[in-house]
């Protein structure tokens, strides 16, 4: 599985020779937009399958003979990464990140590299507990950022729909609904997490 940005992906594609599967987060990424987009950019044709983990191979491979014989350039868009593994064989596979998504996995990369290089068992040993260190030290940071968040959001919220129900306006209501929603306020917790503001 490649992981790429979006000018990479739609490069690998425009020049795939066979049948692709694509990871797409769905919090990062609206999946049929880009979809659509890279209908545009690469000339595929997107495809979003039912897949699953219980097909036999036989079966599996019925599926993939197919997509070798569809006209065009035939892409599958899942949005579970573990399933896109599980069907990348016989398929170009690829992630599509952003920016922000790279530099946390490029990140990982580099400390799993430093562990890694260590001379000595002891070496390795002593930079797996510092990394360990830092990460449960990150994460204790991380939730409270979260809780503190999350009350904000909320005593917000709360105070925005007490003004809306006191003057009955349901344009202002339908906003509350939009800034509120599900999404967006995983990616303001996400943002606090990560020490945005």
């Amino acid at each position: 599985m490649k992981d790429v940005l979006y000018a990479d992906l739609a490069n690998e594609l425009r020049s795939a020779t066979r049948p692709a599967i694509v990871v797409i987060d769905s919090l990062y990424f609206d999946m049929p937009e880009v979809a659509e987009r890279l209908k545009q950019d690469a000339g595929i044709t997107p495809l979003f399958l039912k897949l699953a983990f219980s097909l036999s191979e036989n079966a599996r491979q019925r599926q993939l003979n197919i997509l070798a014989k569809m006209d065009g350039k035939p892409v599958i868009f899942v949005d579970q990464y573990p399933l896109a593994v599980h069907w990348e064989s016989g398929l170009a596979g690829f992630q599509l990140l952003n920016e922000e998504k790279k530099a946390i996995l490029d990140r990982i990369q580099a400390e799993n590299e430093w562990i890694r290089s260590a001379p000595t068992k002891e070496e390795r040993t002593r930079r797996q507990d510092e990394s360990m260190n830092r990460a449960m030290s990150g994460m204790g940071n991380a939730m409270s950022n979260l809780l503190e968040e999350s009350r904000a959001i909320s005593a917000e919220r709360d105070e925005k729909v007490a003004k809306v129900i006191e003057t009955e306006d349901g344009a202002a209501f339908k906003a509350l609904e939009e800034e509120y929603s599900e999404q967006n306020i995983f990616r303001r917790l996400q943002n606090r997490i990560w020490g945005k503001k």
